[in-house]
């Protein structure tokens, strides 16, 4: 019996051995997930995790230990964001922390949307230059928040809305300039709060609303001038907790305002970081003084005075030129500038805060650059405020015309400057000196026409003096004899007279003797009247127009014949060249004048009533075409 219960002890024991065996080595041989080093059941490291890979390494996890026990899980290498968007951790088991950091991430979009995170996130030692308003949107019941050592310069005011139970931040080792007022309103349990390294300028208790248990606020190796409490209690009631504050290696300004701040610190106990390296970096009476040596009395402060602008006051702007607005004022802290535009935009670089606060503006209503279109012009105009507080309008237009208003203010008051500014365009002034230089042109050429026209008349006059002139009638040079019977009448052969007493007339007018009578008038001298005046005055008129009967004959023959003659000089001509054209042409016009003058003749012997006797004296110029040489005719034609 012995034996058998020996037997039967020894068969269960090595009954256990071999359960045991099979059991620790089913836990070898699960123990840690390829790729994934573990300590203990509780922590694993997983190196270059691939999406694909993803849910085996998550259930050889959740292996490792029970449901009651959480994961601190820690992603290292090659993981993208996309990748990391693709990890569902709803497979595992709740995880206590997420570590993800040092794999290069660039953004954070959605990443961990719907994660089971517990306590601890690690972003820090990443490439993160932009992180979504709604990245962290799921992760209610997260303690700890670390975003160190990333690229991150700008924060959406609701970035960390939705951390109700954070109590710890770190954004230092981040390029952030500037802080929205609204940007820890929700971290109501935050007692840790890192700001160091950035590049701060400007930090009040409005930045802090609600915190009444932060203890530690770290703001060293900024650009920080000021820290500003608020007025009213609610105002500090952020910093009523805190125990340590560090704003050392930064550009302070020491004033009344900061001496408020240490004021605070020390009165509930509280320690600053680094005080005696602390240092002051303005006014020159404290400077590079650390600012637990120095005495209140030195720490002054002062409303914004002296407030200069240019343009002074008001500018005519050149259509579509780019302009640029300058404000500068006085006064300690050194004051921060905001512009509002005429239509009631405002541009600032200074804290949204402190200007939320003074009701200078509200958070929404502040810009730091825009862009402004119109229909139908193809043209974009922008605004932006530069660092300096300068304002930059480029593409300036008749729209942006008007009151440019410039507030200098600081923690203690403010004071507003105002610019008027006008436009101008240049197509206006080339339009109205483009019609000057028009209208003084055609006044030019105007009087230069009639200049032109002037003298081409008087050129005209003179040839038609000179050249063209047809000699009338000429009295003779001596008193004329009395009418005898044998001289020649108006019946008698027309050959002209030899006598030397008519000569030619140079001006062409026709002169008629003093004692002679006009056609209309009267009677002539008794003692010159011929003796064989007719007795009446009828038959003088038919006489006379016999005569004119026979002088109107004789022009028609003399006119048919030049006419043949022109013919035949006609034919010539065209056979023998343009040279013998223009003599040609020469004889017309002198033709053509000779029938003038015969016509003019016989109106001049026209007329009503008693007519006494009159000498007559026809001179004929005839001009040879070929040789050009000319003829003077000279008829003497008495009509009684």
């Amino acid at each position: 019996m012995k034996g058998m219960k020996w037997f039967r002890a020894f068969d269960f024991f090595w009954l256990d051995v071999l359960v045991a065996l099979t059991i620790f080595i089913t836990v070898e041989a699960t123990s840690c997930p390829t790729f994934c080093v573990c300590k203990g059941n509780s922590s694993v490291a997983c190196h270059d995790v691939d999406a694909l890979d993803w849910p085996d390494i998550c259930k050889e996890i959740n292996s490792l230990s029970s449901h009651n026990v959480f994961l601190d899980l820690h992603l290292k290498g090659a993981v993208s964001n996309s990748t990391l968007s693709k990890l569902n951790l709803d497979c595992l088991h709740p995880l206590i922390s997420f570590d993800v950091s040092f794999i290069d991430l660039k953004k954070l979009t959605g990443e961990f949307k719907d994660q089971n995170l517990l306590e601890t996130l690690n972003l820090s030692h990443n490439k993160i230059k932009h992180i979504h308003k709604n990245a962290f949107s799921s992760l209610e019941n997260l303690l700890s928040l670390n975003l160190s050592h990333n690229d991150i310069s700008d924060l959406e005011p609701k970035t960390f809305s939705s951390l109700f139970s954070l109590q710890s931040l770190d954004l230092s080792f981040n390029d952030i300039q500037s802080i929205p007022p609204s940007l820890f309103q929700s971290l109501t349990n935050l007692t840790y709060l890192a700001l160091g390294h950035n590049e701060i300028r400007h930090f009040t208790s409005w930045h802090l609303p609600s915190m009444s248990n932060l203890q530690s606020l770290l703001l060293n190796n900024n650009k920080l001038k000021s820290f500003y409490i608020g007025e009213n209690a609610s105002d500090a009631s952020s910093l009523n907790r805190i125990q340590y504050l560090d704003i050392s290696n930064n550009p302070l300004e020491c004033s009344c305002i900061l001496q408020k701040v240490l004021n605070k610190i020390f009165a509930q106990g509280g320690v600053v970081s680094n005080a005696e390296i602390t240092l002051c970096f303005s006014p020159l009476p404290v400077a590079n003084k650390s600012i637990i040596k120095f005495n209140e009395t030195d720490l002054k402060c002062s409303h914004p005075h002296s407030l200069m602008s240019f343009p002074s006051k008001k500018k005519s702007v050149l259509y579509t030129s780019t302009i640029t607005l300058e404000c500068r004022a006085e006064a300690y802290p050194t004051p921060h500038i905001m512009w509002i535009t005429p239509w009631g935009e405002k541009f600032s670089t200074a804290p949204v805060s402190l200007m939320v606060h003074r009701d200078l503006a509200n958070e929404n209503q502040i810009n730091f650059y825009r862009e402004y279109e119109e229909k139908n012009v193809m043209m974009t105009s922008s605004i932006r405020v530069k660092g300096n507080n300068d304002l930059v309008i480029s593409h300036f237009r008749g729209s942006m015309a008007g009151n440019f208003s410039c507030v200098a203010f600081n923690e203690v008051g403010s004071k507003t400057k105002v610019i008027h500014l006008t436009v101008h365009s240049m197509v206006k002034s080339t339009y109205t000196t483009s019609l000057l230089f028009a209208s003084y042109c055609a006044s030019g050429c105007l009087i230069i026409g009639f200049l032109v026209g002037f003298v081409n008349v008087m050129i005209q006059k003179l040839r038609h003096k000179v050249w063209f002139k047809v000699p009338l009638f000429t009295p003779a040079a001596s008193v004329r004899p009395a009418m005898t019977e044998g001289a020649p009448s108006i019946y008698s052969d027309l050959s002209p007279p030899t006598s030397p007493l008519l000569v030619p007339s140079f001006e062409g007018y026709i002169e008629v003797s003093p004692n002679a009578h006009e056609c209309s008038g009267g009677e002539s001298s008794p003692e010159k009247r011929p003796h064989h005046i007719l007795d009446s005055i009828g038959d003088a008129k038919e006489k006379l127009r016999d005569g004119v009967g026979r002088k109107m004959e004789s022009v028609r023959r003399n006119v048919q014949s030049f006419r043949e003659s022109t013919g035949a000089a006609v034919h010539t001509i065209m056979e023998s060249g343009s040279s013998a054209a223009n003599k040609m042409r020469a004889g017309v016009v002198l033709g053509v004048e000779t029938v003038k003058s015969h016509v003019q003749s016989v109106k001049e012997l026209c007329g009503t009533g008693n007519m006494g006797a009159h000498t007559v004296s026809i001179v004929s110029m005839e001009t040879d075409i070929d040789t050009n040489e000319q003829k003077s005719l000279v008829r003497q034609v008495t009509i009684v």
